[in-house]
């Protein structure tokens, strides 16, 4: 288990755990993991989702290592498929080295479940 107090334990599913990261509006990722996370025109995606609420990150680990992420945003504005009462699972992330392995199936399948932390 990753002991970070930036971090926050969600739950496990097999060999995978699942961590919660409430970003800043400094700071929008725990670890660069990604090119395009310092691009200009995702900064300012990031900053609008972040100003308008309910942005965080899902991260997941294996062995207390970080294999990716999802984002997950507050639905309407942009996102006119889906109320601003509901969430959006968006820019999965996985390593290069650990793609293949159906890590980001598992991401959608658990963030896909209606569950407390989505607002908590």
């Amino acid at each position: 288990m990753i002991t970070d107090k930036r971090l926050q334990y969600i739950k496990s599913t097999g060999d995978v755990d699942f961590y919660k990261f409430r970003p800043t509006l400094f700071r929008y990722f725990y670890k660069p993991m990604a090119y395009y996370e310092r691009l200009f025109s995702r900064t300012v995606r990031e900053t609008l989702d972040f100003l308008r609420g309910g942005y965080y990150l899902v991260y997941l680990a294996i062995d207390d290592h970080l294999v990716g992420y999802g984002t997950v945003v507050r639905g309407g504005g942009r996102y006119r498929f889906c109320t601003s009462k509901q969430r959006i699972l968006c820019n999965i992330f996985i390593k290069e080295e650990e793609r293949g392995k159906g890590y980001s199936n598992i991401l959608v399948e658990y963030t896909s479940v209606p569950l407390k932390f989505w607002d908590g």
